[in-house]
């Protein structure tokens, strides 16, 4: 998933973490490369609904309602969902509807 310089970093940080023996640690820069990978390719596939939703939710984490919205409400006009796939979505759109304070959906 992290390919060329760019996994230099992660790596670095893996190995030292594993030398201290911090495994949540581990895994936590894991998740975060995972989302970063996510997030910078939405650009690049902007129909990957994985990287769409992480952008989503990282967005609403930041207070862009608007800019979360925006990629969301496409993926509501979708018939079917693989069961990862609507975890993806419906962990953003939870997030972004609580950031909103809009309750009942």
């Amino acid at each position: 998933m992290i390919q060329g310089e760019a996994s230099d970093g992660w790596t670095k940080k893996v190995e030292g973490l594993s030398y201290l023996r911090d495994d949540a640690a581990v895994v936590e820069v894991f998740e975060q490369a995972r989302a970063n990978w996510e997030i910078e390719n939405t650009a690049r596939f902007p129909d990957y609904l994985f990287a769409r939703t992480a952008k989503a939710k990282n967005l609403t984490l930041e207070g862009d309602l608007e800019a979360a919205e925006a990629l969301l409400t496409p993926i509501l006009e979708r018939e079917r969902f693989h069961v990862l796939e609507f975890s993806a979505f419906a962990d953003a759109y939870i997030t972004w509807l609580v950031a909103k304070k809009q309750w009942d959906g």
